[in-house]
């Protein structure tokens, strides 16, 4: 698949907004293409994925350690997660399916079969 995914957030909004782009990895397989969200801080209930014309938009709200607690100092502060990116056509995002554990979000989106590479026979 030529131009795979490209990033479509303008980081200085994002900064703006005091929300973090997530690190991900993408990779390429015969069957899917995968991305691997490293999202700590946030539990499962909190993620929202959507797919919006050919684009998939990545949010997750980080939860306090421990909603008890006040304030006495704040320099870490707790951002919530932002990530958007264009998908290349010939994936059926229909079927799209995500897994998170341990503050990683995995998304497998399976190609479209008529992407799927196959072998051609030389008669």
């Amino acid at each position: 698949m030529s131009d795979l995914i490209t990033n479509t957030e303008k980081e200085n909004e994002i900064q703006k907004a005091k929300k973090i782009m997530p690190a991900v990895d993408i990779y390429e397989g015969s069957d899917s293409i995968v991305m691997v969200l490293d999202m700590p801080g946030v539990e499962e209930k909190n993620i929202d994925l959507q797919f919006e014309k050919r684009e998939i938009h990545i949010y997750g709200k980080v939860s306090l350690p421990d909603e008890r607690w006040k304030y006495q100092m704040n320099e870490y502060g707790y951002p919530d997660y932002e990530r958007s990116f264009r998908l290349p056509g010939g994936l059926e995002v229909s079927k799209t399916s995500a897994h998170f554990e341990d503050g990683v979000l995995s998304i497998t989106i399976p190609k479209h079969p008529e992407e799927k590479p196959f072998k051609i026979s030389i008669q």
